[in-house]
This record gives C-alpha cells, structure tokens and sequence, in this order.
C-alpha cells in the first residue's frame, strides 16, 4: 500500500480499533479524583487579602490606611504568581487520547513517571497485540507548555503567567495560563514552500531572508492552468491551518506563493514582474481572462479570501452534516398539502387539515404547536387527523 493512499486511513481505523479501546479501559483505570485540591497558600493568601480589605473599610485613619494598601499591593504581586489549585495534587489525574489514522497524541495529568508508564504500556500493548513498534523519534514525553507536533500543528498549554486583564466586571484577572493553543510554525511553512519550489533564502547579514522563487517546470502551460495551480495550493494550505490560534502567520505563506505566480509567469514571457502585474490586473486583483466551453468571457482571480483565524466547532457532533426540517421554507399552502406529511409529527398521508390562527401575536408558548407556529412564522399548519384532533381538545380543556 502506498504511503498517502486515500484508503490507508480506513485501514488504519479497521486495525487500530483495538488499541482506542485498550486505551479507553486504560482511562478508566487512569482517571482519579473529581478535582484538584486547593493550593493552601493561595487560600492564605487569599483569606489576609479580604482581612485586609474589610479593615481598610473601616478605618479612617490616613496613615493606617496607607498602610493597609501598601500591604494589600505587596500580597497582590504574590496572589497573582500562584495558581489558586495544586497544580502538583496526586490524587487528582487525568487523560486524555486522540488518534487520526495512525497519528494519536495523549495529553495527560500528572507527574512525568506516571508519562513514562503510560508511554511504556502502550508500547508493550501495540507490539504484543499489533505486532507494531513506537516510533523513538516521533512518540516524545514532554511538557505541556512544550511544543508537540500533532497533525502539522504545534500544540501547547500557555504557562501560567502574571500578566492580567480587566474582565468585562472591572475586575483584574489572569487571563493568559493553561490555555491550549493550537500554532503554526515558522519551520513548517518552509518546508511546504520549498517542497513546492517557490522559496529561495538568501543569507544577509547573518539572518536567513525569503524571495519568492519562479517554477520552472510550470511555464509551460497555459496562463490559467498556472493560476489554477497556485490558487489549488494556496487554498489548501490557508485552509487547513486557518484554525491555528496564530493564523496571522499565513499572509508571508500567501505573499511568497503570490510574488512566485509573478514571477513564473515573467520567466514565461521573459519581462518583469511589474509587466505581469500590471498585464493582468483587474480592478484591485490579479486574474486571467478566458474563454469557457460556451464561448463565454470570464476571468478568474488570485485566491485572496480573509486569512483571519476561523474557529472549529467544540462539540461531539462536528462531522455531522443535519437534515432539513421536513417542511419547505416558503411554499404555498396549495404545495404544503401536495407535499403529503404532516408538519407536526411528519407522518406521510394524503388526508391532511389545515389548522389555522387568527394572528401570531395571539400564539403563547402554552402549546408546543404554538411555539412551532410562531417560529417558522406561520399562522397554518398542515397537519394529519391525528394530529388535528389532539390539538382541538386540548384547546377546548
């Protein structure tokens, strides 16, 4: 089997289902604790803070008060710098394990032996029961706040920090600590412009310095096969790392790739860069003209859509794609009874009613129907017999 097949995840998935479920037992076994204790000199801290703070209120004293203030400012700089649980409590663990074909990272909390042992089981798992072995470059124990390679992204927990914010309330707080964040390297948008063949680094001054690079191998073909080529690849990747939490990385991707499409198309018809960019821009943008099947004149443009960072969805049903609500958005009533199936319990069949209000303004939320009525804005219902006679007599108790 080729590596990069498009059925290598699928078999993947088939043999390694054996190991998701070893290592959902091994998470129940793992797991301890409901929470972590609370840190006792935070809550010390904490505790002579709001002392402090309830004498300062009684007192009128200007010395005394200065006093409270310079106190409270000196336990502030230290309340701040300690995290308000044990980060370090032994009876509160946890772990986590996420694979994508044969790629898994396994986030875990607790101490760095309880990481070696996880990293030693599987390991004895996978090559007595998958005939597999870990590989000793890629599968790494390090910390959190560490980078971790995981499906092209750099992953890491933001340290805790004592730089803190106003919340929307007013009040000072940290905001920066144990946050996950997904990034971007600088390493890896190299590697994919020189595998593409559009970098060229130069050394000056002894710092490395980027130039957009001709493609050779593309002058020869057509102006909008070349278009279509860099616009393919430069979607793609802008795409996929969009949700990185420093996604503004991709514009020097972009530019690199754009000056590239420049400067292959001036190697095509031996001008300059300004020539081409001035040749083929239209209005704001860079695009080629063509004629399609039709004999219709179009043009197609650089692909130049927001680069800003696109969040992904939280939930356990991302992949989901939901059905349409059985009923249509703005059909006539004559369609509706067409359509054969109720709109309250979409049971199919010709025998339909129409049940009818005066005005939306007189719906309450008492009846379900109601509430439904009033959110797709209709005053009608299609509905079956059913349906019809369980609405008229709960309207009459």
């Amino acid at each position: 089997m080729p590596q990069g097949s498009i059925i290598s995840p699928i078999l993947s998935n088939i043999y390694l289902d054996k190991f998701d479920k070893y290592m959902q037992n091994y998470k129940e076994s793992f797991d301890k604790g409901n929470k972590r204790k609370q840190n006792k000199e935070y809550k010390a801290l904490y505790d002579r803070r709001k002392r402090l703070e309830n004498k300062l209120s009684k007192t009128t004293n200007k010395i005394e008060i200065d006093d409270i203030k310079s106190e409270i400012e000196e336990i502030n700089k230290r309340y701040f710098n300690i995290p308000c649980l044990n980060p370090m409590d032994e009876n509160f663990k946890r772990i986590q394990y996420v694979r994508y074909a044969d790629d898994f990272i396994i986030g875990i909390i607790g101490s760095k032996a309880d990481a070696e042992k996880v990293k030693q089981d599987i390991g004895q798992f996978i090559k007595s029961e998958l005939n597999l072995e870990l590989s000793d470059e890629k599968t790494l124990v390090t910390k959190s706040t560490d980078r971790a390679k995981f499906l092209g992204f750099d992953i890491r927990v933001t340290p805790g920090s004592n730089h803190t914010k106003r919340t929307k309330a007013g009040i000072k707080a940290r905001n920066f600590g144990g946050h996950v964040r997904l990034e971007l390297s600088t390493s890896t948008i190299q590697n994919k412009l020189a595998e593409l063949g559009a970098l060229r680094i130069k050394n000056l001054n002894g710092k490395e310095v980027w130039f957009p690079k001709e493609r050779t191998e593309l002058i020869s073909r057509t102006n909008l096969s070349i278009l279509d080529q860099y616009n393919g690849e430069i979607r793609g990747f802008c795409n996929y790392y969009r949700i990185a939490n420093n996604s503004s990385k991709l514009h020097k991707f972009r530019y690199i790739m754009e000056y590239s499409l420049y400067k292959t198309l001036a190697c095509k018809y031996r001008t300059k860069v300004t020539d081409i960019i001035t040749r083929y821009r239209t209005d704001k943008d860079f695009g080629i003209s063509y004629t399609d099947k039709n004999g219709n004149n179009k043009t197609r443009l650089l692909w130049k859509d927001s680069l800003a960072r696109k969040e992904f969805p939280q939930c356990d049903n991302a992949d989901v794609i939901h059905k349409q609500k059985f009923y249509l958005k703005k059909p006539t009533l004559g369609l509706r009874l067409k359509n054969n199936k109720c709109e309250w319990c979409g049971k199919e069949t010709n025998n339909l009613k129409v049940y009818q209000v005066k005005k939306l303004k007189d719906l309450t939320d008492e009846y379900a129907w109601h509430v439904f009525m009033k959110s797709i804005n209709r005053k009608t219902l299609v509905i079956c017999n059913e349906c019809f006679e369980k609405i008229n007599n709960s309207n009459e108790e």
